[in-house]
Order: structure tokens, then C-alpha cells, then sequence
């Protein structure tokens, strides 16, 4: 019985008294709520005095005061200090303690390296009375983002689209590009983005429409190069704009029963323009094209193939400096008109048609046209106008103007009828003459200041008057920034987060201007990052200020990467432009790669190791020749490796050379794993020599490995070069003076001139200098040649040049360096008269054949000879070509006539050879004389030639005798021959 009641007792007591266990235990939890306040949100049960606070500022504790806010379900403690990137805050409520680190939301506070996966869409489109507008621009493509310090550095690097259409009143463009390669860096400096720059080129197509006063306009293009960049540096904007394109060009106007029809190619269309701080700093508008153009109404039709149709206009800094407007184009015409009295058909040729404006004047405006005049007229008409010349030209009120005057002369040549159909024009020959003085100007309005005028025919008239307001100036508007679709400038949300945050935190981020982000953490996830799991907190968030919209993503919480988002999305609007419309914009962000640091522990870490060591160029080439590329490929199943060395001591460098894989010092691709450094060798070393790379990761592991690579022995530099004389004849010798160098010693140098014939000379060392003689070979021909210079260095490296290499690398040339030159001349042929020619010329003419040797290194063009009195009857003065019998010789066949006088008698000979060059006339005797063994005389024409010599005697003597007695009369004595 005791025991039943006993056991009825604590039945009892059970089911009235509460029982406590671990799950029912109170738990208290600090929340941060960073929104209005530096504030916290405690939960739970907890006295305000078991309440402290301590918040630690680059390493000094501040004085920390507390607001106590009860009105609330939970207690918010509010305190008058404000966070700071890198401040730690420890609340203590009761037994429980929670330490807050701030950092920079999205950052850890280590410093780190990671790459991303990053899409992104900028979506702007609405409709408005004009009709559609649209701004779409679509990105996709990998990021790299390294911390150091307070420098948040971000670069995104891939491809997208550009989608733009535009709507005015009166207008519409449209374009579609592929951006083949599109670039985007940010930095950012405790949260706050100081820089930004969008890069963007592609190509693609354009179409542009104008329905105008003056009619449609259509070009539909294709872009050919289109280049978008947008910067951003301490909130100064640029913006640079540029497409090249080519296509098509349309223009359809109907005005007043007038149609006007346009097509034609366009060859260049470029337009590019560069906006700085608010202030269009270039605007570049040009178009090349032909086109056919039609006009037409009831009546009339004109046909007019424009063989050249330009525009060009560039303004700088609110100035045009250059501006063109060209058509050129030739075509034909036809009328056709009646009355009640007669119908006639008018058609005509268009010859010229040229009008042009240049910098802002008019240059050129010239017509030509002319025809026939058919049915019951007839006859013909034409028009030619021309800028006749430029003058100064007062206007009504006096003030002076710079006038060019435009000539045009019309006339029509009429029969049949008493008057054209609809016109005073009657039967007859008509002509008017006009010159009209206009301003230069091309903008100005009401362009002519003076008229005269004179016409001759049935209606005889002339006259000369001054135009009233006349001219109007007016001047070109400068371009200027006009706020269009696409101009938005896009950041991302900044500011202070606790990096290890908790379910229930709540913070807002408002550093960063005109966007606030209130992130509300959620429940805690595992998620995979990089091939591993990370303990992350899920959150949300919702944008304020002048930007509405959500966000969400994955935070770490855990390890050295707290406080780096795995993952986020984002999707807000901006509000852009006059009528407040939405510019949206989405992006999707995740990590890809952790390159810095690692995520994972020592006891999870793999080896690195390293797969492939090798050249990119395949050889480098010693003594500080041309360097080559090498390239280390790694693998860590882990990702953290740190560096890659190589020790290059074998080929003269250093112990240890870093490598990288940051597309740096000539590595290709970013984050392949392919990690790369420019390598030279710096000395005498050469073969296949060793290289050890050793790659680390984080926590010290490494893997080492050698392969050799191709060191090539480089040959001889040859420095400088002295050539005396630079100018020779063959034959001759040259000087030359050498400056060579070479680490290994030279061997040799020589000068080869065996291509012409010549030897390889071997010049001698003399102390630094390598000198010698060179003979210029026979074989080479008149002008500049460029030496070849043979060098060989005590290894057997060899190398022929034409050319210094002041550097003393073969790689690295100079403005310094000099060909190899001398400069041949070209020597006259050489003729070799011989001994002197006997001709025996008996009553017979003698045929006889002239021989000469001409010798010339480069061949004759001719040998002519002058014959003189052996010449044919008239042609003594002329000059015969002499004959080539191959074998240096040249000959001519004479015939010697019996009548020539005997003796001696001088011939002309002269030579040119095959580069010009024309030798002197040398002279070639010959001699005439009798047969040997014939007698002086027996004929009668003999002794007539023996007396008329003897009478010529006794003349001679005669008159000697005379003079001798003249002489001795005078003082002196014996014809002033001497004294006695």
C-alpha cells in the first residue's frame, strides 16, 4: 500500500510540474541588424546587465555606448559607434558570446584570387509615341577578382550581343551586333567602386531610316568593325563610339506629285564619336557611295548615275576641322507637255553634273545639259553653268561679302510653233546669260546678293539688281552629348557585412551611390564550390534607392573565404532618362576557380604536379639573343597551387625565376594552367642544357621535375663596318675595317664575293679590328651591292650578313644599323687600236676588213667606226657599226678606192657598252701606199705631177730669195735672220 501511494505521489507531482531537458533550455541569439543603426537584435531571455559590447578599430578599443530598445517583441541594443572594414565587435548577452568581424560585403578579409563565371543582360525597351526603343546588351564569359589590401581588382573578359533600335519622330536606327570580344575591369577601394571600364568590339549589321521632310531615307549595312568603350574613373564618364560599315543607300520622296528615288552601294559609312565629362569631344560622320538617282513627276523624268556621292564631317572639341559634301554623276532627262494649241517631247543628255562644298564653302557647282526639242516644236536647247571666278560683293545695305560668281548660259533654238506648251517661250533662237553672285558659305541662307542678267532673242531682256536680306548667315551646330538608350551607368552594390553571418541577420548595403542592397540572411546550406563543399548561409535581398529590385545568393561562413558569395543573382532597375523608364538588368555570378586561398585542409591536400615542361618557340638562343617563352603545364586536383619556379642556373640565369598563369610576361591563356615566363640566357651557354621547375601550393607541397631545352649557339655580331673607298672600279681594291664580336671568340670573317666571280677573302685580326683587302671581282656588275659579310665563331657558329647590328643582337635592330654598300662603277669600254695598218693600193680597189679588239666587263651595246676619207662618197662623217665576231674582236669590211691620196689617214673608232657608258673617239691610222716593187715614173700623169712639184720648188725658193734681200736692207743685216 505505501508503495502504491508513493508511486501516486509522483504521478502526480509529474503532471502538474514542469520538467526541463536540453531542448526546452531558453537559448539566446545575437542578430546583427546593421539597417537605420549600428544595432543588434537579441533573443531570449537576458538581463540588460549581463549585456557588454566591445568594438576593437584598427587595434584600439572605442569607447562604446548602448541604447536600449525594449518596445519591440526582442531587445535591439543600439551603439553609438559606426563599422568599419576589418573592426571586431564582441557582444556578450548572458553566457552567450558573439563575435562579429566586418568586412567588405562579397570579400573576404584575407587577401584572395579566384575566377568566375559571370552572364549578364542590361535590358532597356519601352514604347513610346515614337514607337519602339531597345537597348539590349547580353554578356557571357569568365572574371578574375584578386584582393590586396583595400584594392578590390575585377576584370570579366567574353563575348555577347548588342541589340539596338531607336525611334525618333522623323527617324529610326537599328543595330545587331556580335561582340566577338567584350572586356570589362573594375576597381574598387573600401567598397566603393572608383573605375570602371567596358570594352567591347564586334561586328554585325546596321540599319538606319529617315522619313523626312526631304523624303525617306534607308541604309542597311553591314558592319564591318564596331568598337564600344565606356570608362568610368572617380565619377568621370567617357564614352567612345565607332562603327565602320558598308551597304546599301535609299531615298524615296514623293512631294507635290514629285517622286524622287535614291539607291545606291555605300563603300565606307564610318561614324564615330567620343563623349568626356558631358562634353562631345569628337564626332566623325562619313559616307562614301554611287548611286542611281530618279526624278519623275507628270511630265518630267531625270536619270542621274552619281559616280561619286561623299559626305564627310569631324568636329573636335566644338570645332569642325574638316567637312565635305561631293556628288559628281552624269545622266539623261525627258519632257513631255501640251495645251490646248500643241504637245512637244523634250529630251536631253546631262554631261556634267558636279556639285561640291568644301570646309564649309562652296567649290565646285558645275551643270552641263543639253537636247532636242520634238512634235509640233522642234528644235534643240542647253544648259552650262560653272563658277567663273570669286570676287568681294556689297548687299543692300552695303556691307561687303566674299562672293563666288555662278555663269549659266541657256539657250533653246525653236521652230513650229509660236510657243512652247505653257510657256512665253515662243518660236526662235533664244539665249541668256546669268551670273549670280552668291556667298561662298555653304550653311548661309538666301546665298545670293546680286543677279544680272542678259537675254538676246524674240524677248530680248537685261538687268541688274541686288537681292533683298540677302545673305543670312547662319552657322553649323556643333554636336553635342544627347542623353540616348544604353547611356547607364551599372555598379554594383557595397558595404559593410559581417562576414560570418548567421541565420536572421539583417545589414544594408549603402556605400555605393544612388543603390542600396538590405541582405536578410536565411538558413545555412552546403554547396559546392570548386570541386568541394562549403558551409554557406543562404540570403536574400531587396534594392532601394534609386535602384528597385532583388537579390539572393550563397555567403561562406566558414574558413579563410568568409564572407565570398559562391553564388549570386541579381535582377533590378534602374530608372533612366526624362520620362523615368526602367533599365533592367540581370546577372548571374558564381566562382568558378579559388586560386587564393586554398578552401581545403592540410590532411585533404593532393600534390601537386607538374605534366610538361617545354619551349614555346621551341629554342632560345644564348649570349642574350632572342629569348623564348617558357612554358610549365601543372595539375592540382585541388587548385592551389601558389607558384611554379625554374631554376636556370644552367644557362646562366638565376636559381629561381617565377613563373605565372595570369596571362603576364607572355602567357597566353588565363587560368589554364599553363604557367609561363619569358627566358633568355644571358651567357655563353648552348646545347641541350637542363631546367628543374618546381611547383608549390599552399601548404608547402611540391612536385619537381627537368627537361632540357634548345640553347642555340649564337653567331657572330658584326657591330660596325668601315668600307674605303665605297666607290671602286673593278679590279680595284676595297679597305675594309670590321667590328665583330662574339662571346665565344671569332673565328673567322671573310668578305664572299663569289657570286660575282670573286673569292671568299679572310680578313685579318688587328688588336679589336678585322681588316683586309677585297678585290672587286670583274663579275660584278655597275651599281650599289650589298656585301655579304661570313663570320664564324670559335664553336663553329656562322652567319653571313649584309647589315650592321649596332644592338650586337641579332633580334634587336636599330636606327643605327647600316647595310653593307659599295657602290661599283661603270668604266668605259677599252679599245685596242693595234700596230698601224698598211693598205697597198695598186689600180685596183682594195677591199679590205678593219679589225679591232674591244674589251668591256659588261658586255658592248655597239662599236662604231668613222671612216673618214675612206668612207662612201657622202658618209664621211658618218658612224658605221662594227661587226662582232665573238670573240672580243669587231670588224668592218671597206672598200679602199684607187683615187684616195696615198699616206696616212685617220679613222674614228668608239664603243658603248650595255649599262651606257660611251668610251672617247680613239684614233685608228692606216696607211696608204703603192704596191711594192712598182716604178715612180712612166706615166704621163706622173711627169705632169713631178713638174707642177718642181715649179712649186722654184716659187718657193724665189720667194725665200726675196725675203732674205728685204731683211738685209734694214739695220742688223741678212733678212732679219741674226746679226753679222
Amino acid at each position: 500500500m505505501k508503495v502504491r501511494a508513493g508511486l501516486l505521489v509522483v504521478l502526480f507531482l509529474a503532471s502538474v510540474l514542469p520538467i526541463a531537458n536540453a531542448d526546452e533550455v531558453d537559448t539566446v541569439t545575437i542578430n546583427v541588424d546593421w539597417t537605420d543603426d549600428h544595432a543588434y537584435i537579441i533573443v531570449g531571455n537576458v538581463e540588460l546587465s549581463q549585456i557588454n559590447v566591445t568594438h576593437e578599430h584598427d587595434a584600439q578599443m572605442l569607447d562604446v555606448g548602448i541604447i536600449y530598445d525594449t518596445t519591440g517583441e526582442d531587445l535591439r541594443i543600439i551603439l553609438n559607434t559606426s563599422v568599419s572594414n576589418g573592426d571586431v565587435i564582441t557582444i556578450q548577452a548572458g553566457d552567450v558570446t558573439r563575435i562579429i568581424n566586418v568586412g567588405l560585403w562579397g570579400q573576404p578579409i584575407a587577401d584572395h584570387e579566384v575566377t568566375l563565371n559571370s552572364e549578364w543582360t542590361m535590358d532597356q525597351q519601352w514604347e513610346n509615341e515614337n514607337g519602339t526603343q531597345k537597348y539590349i546588351l547580353l554578356f557571357d564569359g569568365q572574371g578574375w577578382q584578386q584582393r590586396i589590401g583595400n584594392s578590390l581588382e575585377s576584370w570579366e573578359m567574353g563575348n555577347g550581343s548588342l541589340l539596338i533600335v531607336s525611334n525618333t519622330a522623323d527617324s529610326s536606327i537599328s543595330m545587331m551586333i556580335d561582340l566577338d570580344s567584350v572586356w570589362k575591369n573594375e576597381t574598387t577601394v573600401d567598397g566603393v567602386m572608383t573605375g570602371q571600364i567596358f570594352d567591347a568590339r564586334g561586328s554585325g549589321t546596321i540599319g538606319v531610316g529617315n522619313d523626312g521632310d526631304e523624303g525617306a531615307v534607308q541604309i542597311e549595312g553591314t558592319i564591318s568593325d564596331a568598337w564600344i568603350n565606356r570608362t568610368t574613373l572617380n565619377g568621370i564618364v567617357d564614352e567612345r563610339f565607332r562603327i565602320e560599315a558598308n551597304g546599301s543607300i535609299s531615298v524615296d520622296a514623293d512631294n507635290d506629285g514629285e517622286m524622287m528615288d535614291l539607291s545606291g552601294e555605300l563603300a565606307v559609312l564610318l561614324i564615330e564619336t567620343w563623349d568626356s565629362n558631358g562634353t562631345r569631344r569628337l564626332s566623325h560622320t562619313q559616307f562614301e557611295a554611287t548611286a542611281d538617282l530618279i526624278v519623275e513627276n507628270n511630265d518630267t523624268r531625270m536619270d542621274i548615275s552619281l559616280d561619286s556621292f561623299e559626305s564627310l564631317e569631324r568636329w573636335e572639341d566644338g570645332v569642325r576641322v574638316d567637312h565635305l559634301n561631293k556628288m559628281i554623276g552624269q545622266g539623261s532627262f525627258g519632257f513631255s507637255g501640251e495645251d490646248e494649241n500643241a504637245s512637244v517631247q523634250i529630251n536631253g543628255t546631262i554631261h556634267d553634273f558636279h556639285q561640291e562644298q568644301e570646309d564649309g564653302i562652296v567649290t565646285v557647282d558645275d551643270l552641263h545639259v543639253d537636247g532636242i526639242i520634238t512634235g509640233d516644236a522642234q528644235g534643240t536647247f542647253g544648259v552650262v553653268r560653272t563658277i567663273e571666278g570669286a570676287v568681294s560683293q556689297a548687299n543692300e545695305t552695303g556691307v561687303m561679302y566674299d562672293v563666288i560668281i555662278v555663269h549659266q548660259e541657256d539657250w533653246f533654238n525653236i521652230t513650229g510653233i509660236s510657243a512652247l506648251p505653257n510657256s512665253d517661250l515662243g518660236a526662235g533662237a533664244h539665249h541668256n546669260e546669268s551670273w549670280s553672285y552668291d556667298a561662298k558659305q555653304s550653311e548661309w541662307e538666301n546665298r545670293t546678293i546680286r543677279t544680272v542678267w542678259s537675254q538676246t532673242g524674240p524677248d530680248p531682256s537685261s538687268g541688274d539688281i541686288i537681292h533683298s536680306n540677302s545673305p543670312i548667315q547662319t552657322s553649323p551646330e556643333a554636336p553635342s552629348v544627347e542623353e540616348g538608350i544604353g547611356d547607364v551607368t551599372v555598379s554594383r552594390e557595397s558595404g559593410f557585412a559581417p562576414i560570418d553571418a548567421m541565420t536572421g541577420d539583417v545589414f544594408t548595403l549603402d556605400q555605393q551611390s544612388g543603390m542600396s542592397l538590405t541582405v536578410t540572411a536565411g538558413q545555412p546550406e552546403t554547396v559546392a564550390m570548386d570541386g568541394h563543399l562549403v558551409d554557406t548561409v543562404a540570403w536574400t535581398g531587396i534594392y532601394s534607392t534609386e535602384v528597385i529590385g532583388t537579390a539572393n545568393g550563397n555567403l561562406i561562413i566558414d574558413g579563410p573565404l568568409s564572407g565570398l558569395n559562391v553564388a549570386i543573382q541579381r535582377a533590378f532597375q534602374i530608372e533612366f532618362g526624362e520620362d523615368e523608364q526602367l533599365v533592367n538588368l540581370t546577372e548571374n555570378q558564381s566562382v568558378n576557380r579559388v586560386l587564393s586561398p586554398s578552401i581545403i585542409s592540410v590532411h585533404d591536400n593532393s600534390d601537386p604536379s607538374i605534366d610538361l615542361i617545354t619551349l614555346a618557340q621551341g629554342v632560345v638562343t644564348g649570349e642574350g639573343g632572342a629569348p623564348g617563352y617558357l612554358e610549365v603545364t601543372v595539375s592540382d586536383i585541388d587548385f592551389n597551387i601558389v607558384s611554379v619556379t625554374a631554376d636556370t642556373t644552367s644557362i646562366g640565369g638565376p636559381a629561381s625565376i617565377e613563373l605565372n598563369d595570369k596571362g603576364l610576361s607572355g602567357d597566353r591563356v588565363i587560368g589554364d594552367d599553363i604557367w609561363t615566363v619569358e627566358l633568355s640566357v644571358p651567357g655563353l651557354e648552348y646545347g641541350e642544357l637542363p631546367i628543374t621547375v618546381t611547383v608549390t601550393d599552399v601548404f608547402d607541397a611540391t612536385d619537381s621535375d627537368s627537361a632540357n631545352i634548345s640553347v642555340l649557339n649564337q653567331p657572330p655580331r658584326l657591330t660596325s663596318m668601315e668600307i674605303v673607298p665605297s666607290i671602286v672600279n673593278r679590279g680595284e681594291i676595297l679597305l675594309v675595317n670590321a667590328e665583330v664580336i662574339d662571346g665565344h671568340g671569332v673565328a673567322s670573317v671573310s668578305i664572299d664575293m663569289r657570286e660575282y666571280g670573286g673569292n671568299l677573302t679572310e680578313l685579318n685580326m688587328l688588336g679589336e679590328i678585322w681588316a683586309g683587302q677585297v678585290e672587286i671581282p670583274s663579275g660584278m656588275s655597275p651599281g650599289e651591292h650589298m656585301l655579304k659579310v661570313r663570320m664564324v665563331d670559335n664553336f663553329d657558329s656562322s652567319i653571313t650578313v649584309q647589315r650592321t647590328i649596332t644592338s650586337g643582337q641579332h633580334h634587336i635592330e636599330s636606327t643605327m644599323d647600316e647595310d653593307i654598300v659599295v657602290n661599283v662603277m661603270n668604266e668605259p669600254p677599252v679599245i685596242d687600236i693595234g700596230e698601224l695598218r698598211i693598205i697597198e693600193i695598186g689600180d685596183e680597189d682594195v677591199d679590205y676588213v678593219l679589225t679591232i679588239r674591244v674589251d668591256d666587263y659588261d658586255g658592248l651595246n655597239w662599236v662604231k667606226v668613222k671612216l673618214g676619207i675612206l668612207a662612201p662618197p657622202g658618209q664621211s662623217n658618218t658612224w658605221f657599226t662594227m661587226t662582232s665576231n665573238g670573240d672580243g674582236t669587231y670588224s668592218k669590211e671597206i672598200t679602199v678606192k684607187t683615187y684616195i691620196a696615198l699616206g696616212t689617214h685617220e679613222l674614228l673608232v668608239k664603243a658603248m657598252d650595255s649599262y651606257g657608258s660611251q668610251s672617247a673617239e680613239e684614233s685608228l691610222p692606216i696607211m696608204l701606199k703603192e704596191p711594192a716593187g712598182e716604178v715612180a715614173s712612166g706615166s704621163p700623169s706622173d711627169t705632169l705631177t713631178y713638174v707642177a712639184i718642181g715649179g712649186l720648188l722654184i716659187l718657193a725658193i724665189a720667194g725665200a730669195t726675196v725675203y732674205v734681200m728685204r731683211g738685209s736692207d734694214r739695220e742688223g743685216g741678212l733678212g732679219g735672220f741674226g746679226d753679222a
